[in-house]
């Protein structure tokens, strides 16, 4: 896979979650710059959905990803409420070779976040928009903060 499209979520007028003055679409808009900038280095093609603080639709995200053509569509997003921890989805119907993507990248990311006390919620499957209309293999990365986004362990 050479062509990495990340998608980091909300944006714009859609905060994601919000708490203690953190909103989450800023350390989402953050982690994916520094995933872009680190996968560059690596030699990887990257682009973003977003690059600041603007919103883009659902169809757009998945739009731009198709056009360019990517090979991987990487979804990023930070919650509060729903528990804490770190889980990941793919498609329900995604083939075998999305899951074995979503599973190399689950592990990793779940194994640097267990460092930060994160719990492993576990790889997950689901219908959601990005996953059931991007026509590469694509994966969400979810972190959940309980209620809170900062402020000792989750």
């Amino acid at each position: 896979m050479e062509r990495i499209f990340l998608d980091p979520g909300h944006g714009g007028t859609d905060p994601e979650a919000t708490a203690s003055g953190l909103r989450g679409k800023d350390p989402t808009l953050d982690i994916a710059l520094a995933a872009a900038r680190r996968l560059r280095d690596a030699g990887l093609h990257v682009r973003l959905s977003r690059g600041g603080d603007e919103p883009v639709g659902l169809s757009a995200r998945v739009a731009a990803a198709t056009a360019w053509p990517a090979d991987l569509f990487l979804s990023i997003h930070i919650n509060a409420g729903g528990g804490s921890g770190f889980e990941s989805f793919v498609h329900t119907a995604a083939p075998a070779a999305t899951r074995a993507v979503g599973d190399v990248i689950h592990g990793h990311v779940a194994g640097f976040l267990a460092g930060e006390g994160f719990r492993d919620r576990g790889r997950k499957t689901a219908d959601f928009y990005v996953l059931r209309r991007t026509r590469m293999a694509a994966v969400i990365l979810h972190r959940l903060y309980g209620k809170a986004l900062h402020g000792g362990r989750p």
